[in-house]
């Protein structure tokens, strides 16, 4: 009982903290890509853990691997440095999820985890200026516009993974998108006066703001294909999201309150993913993987775009390498121990230019209480070009922590 309450404070905690990056600027906000430190461990992948039975929460086709029922959380908390001592610190809730087998060789899952998150402020530092000729009072006048945005899309998932042959898995995931999202902006204007020194004076401070909310449904498919033997592993993945529907209600606007229901708009084009994955095992404890990850975003309305930008397409480059132990004190609470390397590139097309990420990725697991259990951390370093004039680089580290337990149920029932 003790731990799951502990797990769903840490959940709690996900939630209530402040969730954002630089990424938050375009379209709806920071995408979330992967889901289990494990597997991010490995070069940010998502196709392989490096565990005893290779299963990833970021892979479907690896669930049916578990027969216990697993309960499964992650987070991760990260910093960005963005140079003249300007830092962002986030902490981001990744997954939550409850698989259980339902035959020999077949599992189901379901569970949450957010696919767009941002939460930020941007403040105008310098005043905009429009001259007396130009003014509709007559008089200079000087203005500043401050913008919030928050909020995002989740996904609801459901799973269901089977063993086709000795050598063929596969994994069907259906999500059901939803969320809301909220944008603020205040206009500030002010009066221009000169005093006797020649000093200019702001008076007569007048604010005008908006809010707009956004609702939004879909959605998502993905279907994973896997060949496995007992030193290569090859897999494939397609994901892709129906039309998304936006429900924009403007709450309130410069003419008052709204007391519409609000609009609907449509993206027709949803996302697209082709990921495929490889692995050599070298030995027991010895083994490489390389992925490659092709994401194709949503487009977006301006509406929903701070700076009228829609989050970058990405081309991913993946690879990993795991060594792990196994402990022959049966006596020992840890049955496994799981040594993590891994280096990703990454390029992030804007419409005006493109961002080049690289970084590397260090981790270790633990497998417990007869393989049952799990503890997964990851440590992420790396660095990411700017489109801004001011941010050559930004550095950012990331730590990821996953946890899962295990019970074998039916074994339990029959006992009982």
């Amino acid at each position: 009982m003790k731990k799951y309450i502990f797990i769903q404070l840490i959940i709690f905690w996900s939630f209530v903290s402040a969730q954002s990056s630089s990424l938050s600027l375009n379209g709806f906000g920071e995408r979330m890509e992967t889901f289990d430190a494990a597997s991010t461990s490995l070069g940010d992948g998502r196709f392989f853990s490096g565990n005893l039975n290779s299963f990833s929460f970021s892979s479907p086709s690896t669930y049916w691997k578990s027969s216990l029922a697993k309960l499964y959380t992650t987070i991760q908390i990260s910093e960005s440095d963005f140079g003249n001592n300007d830092n962002l610190v986030e902490n981001h809730f990744r997954m939550f999820a409850f698989m259980f087998p339902i035959g020999t060789n077949k599992a189901c899952a379901f569970g949450m985890n957010p696919m767009y998150r941002s939460s930020l402020t941007l403040v105008e530092e310098q005043l905009h200026f429009i001259g007396a000729d130009y003014s509709p009072t007559g008089d200079p006048l000087a203005f500043r516009t401050t913008y919030d945005f928050s909020g995002g899309i989740s996904e609801f998932f459901t799973i269901y993974s089977m063993k086709v042959s000795e050598r063929f898995s596969i994994g069907l995931r259906w999500s059901k998108l939803f969320g809301n999202s909220y944008y603020r902006y205040v206009l500030s204007l002010y009066d221009v006066n000169f005093n006797e020194d020649e000093t200019i004076e702001y008076t007569g401070e007048q604010i005008s703001f908006g809010n707009f909310k956004q609702r939004y449904s879909s959605n998502s498919y993905n279907a994973e294909i896997r060949f496995e033997n007992t030193q290569f592993g090859l897999v494939a993945s397609y994901y892709k999201t129906q039309k998304l529907k936006i429900n924009l209600i403007p709450e309130y606007d410069l003419t008052g309150w709204s007391e519409e229901g609000g609009n609907d708009y449509y993206i027709e084009s949803g996302e697209k993913h082709l990921g495929i994955g490889f692995k050599f095992k070298i030995n027991e404890s010895l083994g490489i993987v390389s992925e490659y990850n092709n994401l194709k975003s949503f487009n977006s309305y301006d509406f929903l775009n701070i700076l009228d930008d829609d989050f970058p397409n990405i081309i991913s480059h993946h690879l990993g390498l795991y060594y792990s132990v196994n402990l022959e004190n049966k006596n020992q609470l840890v049955d496994r121990v799981n040594l993590r390397l891994g280096f990703y590139n990454k390029k992030y097309s804007m419409v005006n230019s493109d961002l080049e990420d690289q970084g590397v990725t260090l981790g270790f697991g633990l497998e417990y209480s007869d393989y049952k259990n799990t503890m997964d951390f990851c440590f992420k370093f790396g660095s990411r070009t700017s489109e801004y004039a001011t941010i050559d680089y930004e550095n950012y580290f990331k730590f990821i922590f996953s946890i899962s337990s295990g019970e074998a149920w039916f074994e339990r029932m029959e006992k009982e």
